[in-house]
């Protein structure tokens, strides 16, 4: 839910969001090739396709958000859905029926394709 939180009033501060795991490694800025890509969300893709994710497969891992209305709209659909997350025991699942719904309503753009500037996960035993 904290992270949900901060997402949302980060957004809703009138900011772009970077959000992204702290097992992620950059090795490159990734903000100047985000800011390319003109939809209104960037997300990690998830590699699963399980209808659990569908249509976007987004991973709550990473993810980027420009800031507007769809935005702000989409994160407040998800912050007030927490019982949500906590009865799926998935942000991601949660996450991806508001990205449906926010499109649906809104027009929401999400950048579907698999980014080719992928973090580095690292796997700490």
């Amino acid at each position: 839910m904290t992270k949900v939180t901060s997402v949302y009033l980060t957004s809703a501060a009138g900011f772009d969001v970077l959000f992204q795991d702290a097992d992620l490694v950059w090795m490159k800025d990734p903000l100047p090739a985000l800011h390319t890509i003109e939809h209104d969300a960037v997300f990690m893709d998830d590699g699963a396709r399980t209808p659990r994710f569908t249509p976007f497969f987004a991973n709550t891992g990473f993810y980027f958000l420009r800031r507007n209305y769809k935005i702000v709209y989409m994160l407040e659909r998800l912050v007030r859905g927490v019982a949500e997350i906590g009865f799926t025991h998935s942000h991601q699942a949660t996450l991806n029926r508001y990205l449906t719904e926010t499109q649906a309503l809104l027009n929401l753009q999400v950048h579907k394709r698999l980014l080719l500037f992928l973090p580095i996960s690292l796997s700490i035993s």
